[in-house]
């Protein structure tokens, strides 16, 4: 019996040393995921390229060497984001996440085919200001050209998006290269919002 109590209040002092371990780590792992290295690294909607790096020290976690990959963070305080990407007929994916790291939204090559993609990314309130045509999604697929405008709802006011791209081939190289520097991130203005006739 005596053993048992020991072992009860043994696990019990564990647990709330587990517990308290967890609170101190939570401010450190707010500064340390990869919204904020990112936005240590570039301004709001500036778009950077992430190189995969061999030792780890890359600055979002396993990143495949046979891609190539553009970031940015954004904020939605001022206005939805606009994400405007050419992309080529080669392997590509689009994925957004909040501030604490947490996929939301993925689209790829067989999503949307070739040609100029456009993704808006709003919270709540903007989604309900945008413009019903703008709203609607619209996507294709196979080996047709295309022009997409696709609209996200975002779960949180900050977040970033990756963009990475396949490249199959050195023929491919220059292919990406220009793709992954048409990419552009910028703040919609939306009619009727705090500077929206301020030029």
């Amino acid at each position: 019996m005596k053993s048992v109590l020991l072992s009860v209040v043994a696990g019990l002092i564990l647990g709330a040393l587990i517990h308290i371990a967890s609170i101190l780590t939570i401010p450190w792992a707010a500064e340390n995921n990869a919204w904020s290295r990112l936005r240590g690294l570039a301004e709001i909607n500036e778009v950077r390229r992430i190189e995969p790096d061999a030792s780890g020290k890359s600055d979002l976690p396993d990143l495949d060497p046979a891609m190539h990959y553009a970031v940015c963070h954004y904020d939605l305080a001022r206005g939805p984001l606009q994400i405007r990407a050419p992309v080529p007929r080669t392997y590509w994916s689009l994925a957004l996440y909040d501030r604490l790291g947490i996929n939301y939204y993925v689209i790829n090559d067989r999503i949307v085919g070739p040609g100029e993609l456009e993704v808006w990314v709003a919270n709540k309130t903007q989604l309900l200001e945008i413009e019903p045509e703008d709203s609607e999604n619209s996507g294709t697929s196979g080996e047709g050209e295309s022009k997409d405008r696709l609209i996200v709802g975002a779960p949180r006011q900050q977040g970033f998006a990756v963009f990475r791209l396949l490249v199959p081939g050195a023929s491919f190289e220059q292919t990406v290269e220009q793709a992954l520097s048409g990419t552009s991130c910028a703040t919609i203005i939306l009619p009727g919002a705090p500077g929206a006739g301020n030029g």
